[in-house]
């Protein structure tokens, strides 16, 4: 039975994969074909950058960051069955969806026995292929509140020069991030549209782990009242957004001192003298040189830190005691080359 209903479910994502193009707003980036988070990424960060160094001005946009609380497990079925109804899909398609998301059972293990199961009346299973479609389904419809909002001039959003178009918001699966015209108006606007997409959909936002940033000129009083209307505090550094820190200052390699640190850290905790060869090849390509491809996938790195990575994977390959560094028999450019020409195929950073 479980076997069936996985075979089902995936079969139902796939079809609703090649639809979800036409049905999410471009403001979605996750789970749609096309799509990539560093987008989002990059668009964020132009965002902050004139937040941060533009003066002058006669407003003072401001930037908002919203995290859902559980939203997964606080998604309410009736009402997603209503919304893909209204969506138009067919109550057949939609009968078979909702058998798949309501016929699940849970079982708390207490003390090393089973209790009794029980059913859930809400909720999307996390690693379900069908959940994150669903979801973003869901999600959708604040983005469609949004927009409405906008062509009734209750929501105007920022504007980096006067030739681009405004800026709303930007979904990631469940991370939302809005950008406001700096108004004790559209404040209110924004705080009630999310309390009527709360309400409906069963969510509820963490107010403790979102967080309103205003230009740097703002006047502490206003960014106080607009804090207050959305009942979140005031942040001064934006943190990281979607893995990537938001804080930028004079120096790159301070900005990206993370990556070393992360490098570090998993190196110091392998025993080199307890690892083959062909163990260290593997982790070194599959976990170390992995961790900078992502913010190398958005950002140019500083070489510096390329060259520090490069350093800290030879000195573990040729690394027989934690306390000796190894002799190094092998220049790091013949490591990097592929094996058909003599080298073991490490990733070139630089």
């Amino acid at each position: 039975m479980q076997l069936c209903l996985k075979v089902i479910s995936k079969i139902i994502a796939n079809r609703l994969k090649s639809i979800l193009p036409d049905l999410i707003s471009e403001e979605q980036s996750a789970f749609v074909g096309g799509r990539q988070i560093q987008d989002n990424v990059l668009l964020v960060q132009e965002v902050l950058h004139q937040l941060r160094i533009k003066k002058g001005r006669s407003t003072y946009p401001a930037v908002l960051k919203v995290d859902m609380r559980k939203a997964y497990d606080r998604v309410e079925w009736d009402f997603l069955q209503d919304y893909l109804l209204k969506l138009g899909f067919h109550p057949i398609w939609l009968n078979w969806t909702m058998q798949c998301i309501s016929t699940q059972s849970s079982c708390v293990k207490l003390n090393g026995e089973h209790l009794t199961y029980f059913h859930p009346s809400r909720g999307l299973r996390q690693g379900d292929p069908l959940s994150p479609y669903l979801f973003i389904l869901l999600a959708n419809l604040l983005s469609t509140l949004i927009k409405k909002a906008v062509d009734l001039d209750h929501i105007t959003g920022i504007k980096l020069n006067r030739w681009c178009p405004s800026l709303t918001h930007l979904f990631f699966a469940d991370d939302a991030i809005f950008f406001l015209h700096g108004t004790i108006t559209e404040c209110q606007n924004l705080s009630n549209i999310l309390q009527q997409y709360c309400i409906a959909t069963g969510q509820e936002i963490n107010r403790n782990k979102s967080g309103i940033y205003c230009a740097k000129d703002c006047p502490l009083s206003l960014q106080q009242n607009l804090a207050s209307e959305l009942r979140v505090p005031i942040i001064n550094k934006c943190g990281k957004y979607l893995g990537i820190p938001s804080d930028w200052g004079r120096s790159k390699k301070d900005m990206f001192s993370w990556i070393l640190s992360r490098v570090h850290s998993k190196l110091e905790s392998w025993k080199a003298n307890l690892i083959s060869k062909g163990g260290k090849e593997i982790l070194l390509k599959t976990v170390i040189q992995a961790i900078p491809q992502y913010a190398m996938s958005t950002f140019k790195l500083p070489m510096s830190i390329c060259r520090s990575i490069e350093r800290s994977i030879a000195r573990f390959w040729w690394q027989n005691d934690r306390n000796k560094s190894g002799i190094h028999w092998r220049s790091w450019d013949v490591l990097k080359k592929r094996k058909a020409d003599g080298g073991l195929g490490f990733r070139d950073l630089i």
